[in-house]
C-alpha cells in the first residue's frame, strides 16, 4: 500500500462540510435537552396535565431556547476557528467555516408554544425548531448570523498578533 499525502488545506476543504452537519446535530440536542428539562421540571414540581407548568416556566421558556440555539452557535463557531488555528492553514478557510455556520445558522427559527388559557390547559405545548427565510429576519436570527462572523473576527486578530510577536521576537 502506498502512502497518500493530504495537505492541510486539502484536509481542511474536505471537512468544510461538516459545519452543514454540526449545526442540525447540535439543534436536535438541543431540542431534546429542553423537553427532558421540562419532563424534569414536571416530575420535581408535580405539575400534572390538568394544572400545567408553573408561570415563570412559560416566561423563561423562549429566552432559555434562544439562549441554547446562540450557545450552539457559539460553541461551533469556536471549535472550528480552533481547528483551523491548530491546523495552521490559511484564514480564508477559517473565515469560509464560519461563514457557512453564519449562512446556515441565520435561517434556525425557534419557538416556543404553551397553552396559558385555563381551558386549554390540559392541551401539550409545542417546541418548533426549523430553517427559515424572510425579507424580515428576527432579531434573533440577525445574532446568529453575526456570531461566527464575530467568532471568526476575533481568531483572525489573535491569529494577527501571534504572528506580529514570532516576527517581533
Amino acid at each position: 500500500m502506498l502512502p497518500v499525502s493530504v495537505s492541510v488545506p486539502t484536509l481542511f476543504f474536505t471537512m468544510e462540510p461538516v459545519p452543514l452537519i454540526a449545526l442540525p446535530t447540535l439543534w436536535i440536542a438541543t431540542v431534546l435537552g429542553i423537553v427532558g428539562i421540562g419532563k424534569a421540571i414536571a416530575l420535581v414540581t408535580g405539575a400534572g396535565p390538568s394544572s400545567g407548568p408553573p408561570a415563570w416556566i412559560l416566561n423563561v421558556l423562549p429566552l432559555v431556547l434562544a439562549g441554547l440555539v446562540g450557545l450552539s452557535m457559539l460553541g461551533a463557531a469556536i471549535a472550528f476557528c480552533r481547528v483551523a488555528s491548530r491546523a495552521a492553514v490559511n484564514w480564508k478557510w477559517m473565515l469560509v467555516a464560519c461563514s457557512i455556520l453564519a449562512v446556515v445558522g441565520s435561517m434556525a427559527v425557534a419557538e416556543v408554544g404553551v397553552p396559558t388559557a385555563p381551558e386549554q390547559r390540559d392541551k401539550h405545548a409545542s417546541l418548533m425548531l426549523g430553517l427559515g427565510l424572510s425579507s424580515h429576519p428576527k432579531p434573533a436570527q440577525v445574532f446568529q448570523f453575526a456570531v461566527p462572523l464575530a467568532v471568526c473576527g476575533l481568531a483572525l486578530l489573535q491569529q494577527s498578533a501571534e504572528r506580529r510577536k514570532s516576527v517581533l521576537a
